[in-house]
């Protein structure tokens, strides 16, 4: 039978239990108090959050014992702690305590304090011997503008050619010493400052830091037989996260792509995990699992309010309202590099056994080899699954942004799990090419990556001319004609299939116009569409050597005769 008791709950038990001695023991009598041996066993770990479990195992007699699990990490969540146990053990109560206790013992300060002196005494001796140096370099180049310059009294001494080389070479090398001293000396005066400073601090944290807490678990356990007792105390702790990073393999002759799924772990915790079992969850337990109820909204008329008189009317807050969401799309300019890129170094990583477990709301893997995460905050690169998907391939463009086409791969996710937001390493015929960011993938659900740029669709984009001209009769109207004209040519060996994005300036005003004159976008003409943000978007299957030829015209209009100023940043047109 197991028992399991969750945070400070308490677990009835009968007031007299027999035991395996055959002694009836109350289970109100005073327990042993038992500081306890456990380590860290198995941890699932959420996307900001860790359940941690760590195992005890202890040979006890029969009676009432409290056990206590000590130095728990500082950030675990203390509604979280169970407890749970096997066969030969009721469970009576678990507690979460916080102790104080002393940090540095006085012999650490004592062992520091002599360090200070030391340094201390080093620095001054180095002092005394940059002063000393300094001293005598005065001294010599005090003696030799003796030597070398007349006094009023005394004429300067005589000494014959020989004499003075060698007094000078003398001065120089005696110089010279004293300033190799004084710079060595000035080297080791910094180190040892530093050494002090760094001691010092250490001193100030010791004092200011005398005493600190540490986190305990009290579990009051009642031993029915003698014999081997195992317990498992589980909690939260924050500090702990992961995040999904993809190795995107693709061979465009044959058309798949390999997906490999990794996890960056990280831990501080404050503990290391070693050698230990890893699950990894998605759930994302920091949102709430109850959905927010709405409040009525109230509006009313705003009466202006003379001065010195008095609103009856309460101001009603305002509704939360949430920010609208912005699809994550990549930048295509900003993130991929050329396929003429680095030869791949490493080979395919084997990936970890793994089980998948789909929950109702989450999935959970659980990684069947243990491993060793240090609490280092540094992140440790796990292997989940590899898979192999079918792959349809098609290039992209956009022109007026970058002249680039940037090949993108349309796969469906066929595995039985989702695949989350998460940076992709991508890797084109065993050439690494771009990094890139993936959303959120359901399964069955299709998605696109891109795949890098390829040299060889040359796209070139070219301002032809801009004009203008009045129309009309009775109301005349300033027209302004811009022309675009985009050249795509293909130099692969095959056909491929090519989309082509550009678009309209849209007016946020009425008398403001844009007429679109070319192309013609109809029912009729699917190689060309145009959506409600005039994003203009053709389609193309340019065969090998195909060159293409794309012309944009498009007026813009306002009644003439007004003194308007139109500025758009993005055509960048002022008039």
């Amino acid at each position: 039978m197991k028992s399991t008791l969750i945070g400070s709950s308490l677990l009835l038990v009968s007031t007299l239990i027999p035991l395996h001695s055959g002694h009836i023991f109350a289970a109100t009598a005073k327990a042993n108090v038992l500081t306890v041996k456990s380590k860290p066993t198995a941890v699932t770990i959420y996307l900001d959050r860790a359940q941690v479990t760590r195992s005890m195992s202890r040979e006890l007699t029969a009676g009432k014992y409290t056990l206590v699990f000590d130095n728990l990490p500082y950030a675990i969540n203390q509604n979280s702690v169970q407890i749970n146990g096997t066969q030969g053990i009721t469970l009576v109560d678990v507690k979460f305590k916080k102790k104080q206790f002393t940090v540095i013992p006085d012999v650490k300060i004592a062992t520091l304090n002599n360090e200070k002196l030391k340094l201390i005494d080093a620095i001054t001796d180095i002092n005394d011997t940059i002063a000393n140096a300094n001293s005598e370099k005065s001294l010599i180049n005090k003696i030799s503008l003796l030597l070398t310059t007349a006094g009023n009294k005394a004429p300067p001494v005589q000494l014959d050619p020989d004499k003075w080389v060698k007094m000078v070479t003398f001065y120089r090398g005696k110089l010279t010493s004293l300033s190799k001293e004084i710079r060595h000396a000035e080297r080791e005066q910094r180190q040892f400052t530093l050494k002090l400073d760094q001691v010092t601090r250490q001193l100030k944290q010791f004092g200011a830091h005398q005493y600190k807490t540490k986190n305990q678990v009290h579990a009051t356990i009642i031993v029915n037989k003698p014999g081997r007792i195992n317990l498992n105390l589980s909690y939260m702790v924050r500090g702990p996260s992961w995040k999904p990073i993809y190795d995107l393999r693709v061979l465009r002759n044959k058309k798949q792509m390999n997906l490999t799924y990794n996890a960056l772990i990280k831990q501080n915790t404050g503990e290391d995990w070693n050698n230990i079992n890893v699950s990894l969850s998605t759930a994302q337990v920091h949102v709430s699992g109850q959905q927010k109820a709405l409040s009525p909204w109230r509006i009313s008329l705003y009466t202006k309010m003379l001065k010195g008189q008095r609103s009856e009317t309460r101001y009603e807050r305002r509704p939360y309202r949430s920010k609208p969401s912005v699809k994550n799309e990549a930048n295509p300019k900003q993130m991929f590099n050329s396929f003429a890129s680095k030869k791949l170094v490493n080979r395919r990583p084997r990936p970890s056994k793994v089980n998948v477990k789909t929950k109702a709301t989450s999935v959970v893997f659980t990684i069947k080899q243990k491993y060793t995460l240090a609490s280092d905050n540094s992140p440790h690169k796990v292997s989940i699954m590899s898979q192999d998907f079918d792959t349809k391939f098609r290039y992209s463009t956009v022109p007026k942004l970058a002249p680039y086409a940037y090949l993108k791969a349309n796969v469906v996710n066929s595995s039985q799990f989702p695949l989350l937001a998460g940076k992709t390493n991508v890797f084109l015929d065993n050439n690494f090419v771009a990094h890139s960011y993936m959303k959120s993938v359901a399964p069955g659900e299709v998605f696109w990556t891109f795949l890098g740029v390829d040299e060889a669709i040359k796209v070139e984009y070219k301002f032809i001319k801009r004009h203008e001209k009045t129309e009309g009769i009775f109301s005349k109207s300033k027209v302004f004609t811009y022309e675009y004209l985009i050249k795509i040519k293909n130099k692969k060996k095959s056909k491929i299939k090519l989309v082509v994005w550009d678009q309209l300036p849209i007016s946020s005003n009425d008398e403001l116009k844009v007429t679109l004159v070319e192309p013609q976008i109809n029912s009729s003409n699917k190689k060309v569409a145009m959506n409600k943000q005039k994003f203009i978007e053709w389609f193309f299957t340019p065969d090998a050597g195909q060159e293409l030829t794309i012309p944009l015209k498009f007026n813009i209009s306002y009644p003439a005769g007004q003194k308007k100023m139109i500025h758009d940043p993005v055509w960048k047109a002022i008039f």
